[in-house]
């Protein structure tokens, strides 16, 4: 499991940690054995982009990224979310251009935008707006947000999904993670998809007042959800429970996909590592965080639905480990697939025939590119 940066938000409210409110179908329940077994991917070095590659371009910004995405034709676009820039590569892994800047105006970004590629478009997107550019890095359109808005995806180019928290005012206390799709002429919400108490959050006090407090994903529950632009499916799940529900764009549930684990166990060790990201905390803050830790793990980190139309499923067996699972169109438990001993790629995306990761190596981030010899055995159903 990836670590992330850890943030502290101050909130008025308080609500209860977790429980799936949307109404399923009956689940297809699987059992901890796939049906084909467990199997290990034959993959091939295909791209390497590393700071080398790098070199004869974008002389005047310092080189790194921290997430990528991969264009319909090839194209390979790396951001550095801190310092807002983005670097492009064709698919043979040579560089073209770079574009995207730091600001308050048309086209730019405070820090730690998204980025993803739709059609002929790139799309940059923070909780405040959507820019569309072409790939060359000519600024299209922006769509400045209503309300915050994280998690977004966008569908097509007049619908995105994102997801957001809500406030019943029911005087129950809930606070409510709600995945909702929007139409981007007006930016009003068209449907609600999803709706969850898991907010990703738990809350303490600090002098009387409540806090919330988001440690790295997969501790605390939380909605996630992905959208198919194949099947024009969206996959949702409150992530502390392995109950995945498969939603059609009107929010109505088509099936439901279960697996019967058990989560992990979040071990003592486990929750001062936690503790230890936040920096230097008040006194007795240390203890009362360590306490309000839930006891285990969330059950799935992420998932990603494939061409192919089946379903590859991030289950957290540890703290900071996952393994993969792959499902069929129809929601079976295929195979438990992992990448060989010597590979360490993160952020693993999957394209057709090519897997592609970021590794890390010397405080500097490289992009791999690998192809999958083994895929028309494992990824057809």
């Amino acid at each position: 499991m990836r670590r992330l940066f850890y943030y502290i938000l101050i909130l008025l409210v308080c609500h209860g940690m977790h429980g799936v409110e949307a109404k399923d179908n009956i689940p297809l329940s699987n059992q901890k054995r796939p049906l084909k077994g467990e199997v290990t991917l034959d993959i091939s070095e295909n791209i390497t982009i590393s700071a080398d590659s790098h070199a004869i371009g974008d002389k005047n910004h310092d080189w790194y990224f921290d997430k990528y995405k991969k264009s319909n034709i090839g194209d390979i676009f790396l951001l550095n979310s801190k310092e807002v820039r983005i670097h492009r590569f064709n698919k043979e892994g040579k560089y073209i251009n770079s574009f995207l800047r730091k600001g308050e105006g048309p086209g730019e970004f405070q820090s730690y935008p998204n980025i993803q590629t739709k059609g002929d478009s790139l799309y940059v997107m923070d909780f405040q707006k959507i820019a569309e550019f072409s790939f060359d890095g000519k600024l299209l359109r922006e769509i400045k947000l209503k309300n915050p808005l994280s998690s977004i995806t966008i569908v097509n180019d007049h619908l995105f999904t994102s997801t957001s928290l809500e406030f019943p005012g029911d005087n129950t206390g809930k606070t409510l993670r709600v995945c909702k799709l929007f139409d981007m002429k007006n930016v009003d919400p068209v449907k609600t998809l999803f709706r969850t108490t898991a907010t990703g959050m738990f809350y303490i006090k600090v002098n009387k007042r409540p806090m919330a407090v988001t440690p790295d994903p997969g501790i605390i529950p939380n909605l996630i959800y992905a959208f198919d632009p194949i099947q024009k499916k969206v996959y949702a799940a409150d992530n502390y429970n392995y109950k995945i529900s498969v939603l059609d764009l009107q929010g109505k549930s088509e099936s439901v996909i279960q697996l019967n684990e058990e989560n992990a166990i979040l071990k003592p060790s486990h929750k001062k590592d936690i503790v230890a990201g936040f920096g230097k905390l008040p006194p007795g803050l240390e203890k009362q965080i360590i306490q309000n830790l839930p006891g285990k793990l969330c059950a799935i980190q992420r998932f990603l639905p494939l061409p192919s139309g089946q379903l590859l499923v991030w289950r957290i067996t540890d703290y900071n480990k996952t393994e993969l699972n792959l499902f069929s169109n129809v929601g079976k438990f295929l195979y438990r697939i992992k990448l060989p001993k010597d590979n360490s790629i993160k952020d693993i995306n999957f394209y057709d025939e090519i897997i592609t990761g970021i590794e890390s190596q010397e405080e500097m981030n490289v992009y791999r590119e690998y192809k999958i010899q083994s895929f028309s055995k494992i990824f057809s159903n």
